[in-house]
């Protein structure tokens, strides 16, 4: 399972006809720590690269979050052609933060059709297909952040920090800025050196205002 290459690198190498980039890619970056690799067959460890180095996942952490909505749906705890308002999926937009990934999957789903709400799974697939940061954290709502938590332990990936909600977390230097009075160049400082649960949390209070 590849745990952490740069997705935009990925998604820009993709198309190309020679995979050995990713070979190359990741000989070039794995004394610098900035690649994860860990591959298994049958139990068989076949591939080991800094495969315990907590790296940023950056959009990789929306598995998580698929994977408690299918176990939820499994279950019958939601409803996967439950309807969901567009307009409660806007609350969670945030503007030309996310490389156009919700703006595609709204045109996808509208296609030559005006509708104004849409099933869960589609949310989902939103979120997976397009990437869509909006869909993301209405499903972290709909869905419970605790509970999501909890799937890495029960994959037994021991060592994967909290997850917290994506767009709320652009507010924190503004919020910091007008709580402490900091010019851009402290407000980037004290981001630097904020202790990762104060993140956290300053990212759920955001997200649940």
């Amino acid at each position: 399972m590849i745990l952490g290459i740069g997705m935009w690198m990925f998604k820009k190498d993709i198309n190309k006809e020679d995979p050995e980039y990713i070979v190359q890619f990741i000989k070039e970056n794995a004394e610098n720590k900035n690649v994860s690799l860990s591959i298994h067959l049958n139990d068989e460890k076949w591939v080991n690269v800094n495969a315990n180095t907590v790296l940023p996942l950056a959009s990789t952490v929306k598995i998580i979050v698929a994977i408690e909505y299918a176990q939820q749906a499994a279950v019958g705890q939601i409803n996967p052609e439950q309807e969901v308002k567009l307009a409660d999926l806007d609350r969670f937009y945030v503007p030309k933060t996310d490389g156009g990934a919700h703006e595609a999957w709204i045109t996808q789903v509208k296609k030559d059709k005006e509708i104004d709400r849409v099933p869960i799974s589609e949310v989902v697939n939103g979120m997976i297909a397009y990437s869509s940061n909006a869909n993301t954290d209405y499903l972290i709502t709909m869905l419970g952040l605790q509970n999501i938590n909890h799937v890495p332990e029960s994959l037994g990936i021991t060592n994967h920090e909290p997850m917290h909600p994506i767009v709320s977390s652009l507010f924190i230097p503004d919020q910091l800025m007008k709580e402490k009075k900091l010019t851009k160049q402290d407000t980037l400082k004290a981001l630097k050196n904020m202790d990762k649960g104060e993140y956290r949390d300053r990212a759920i209070a955001i997200h649940n205002k």
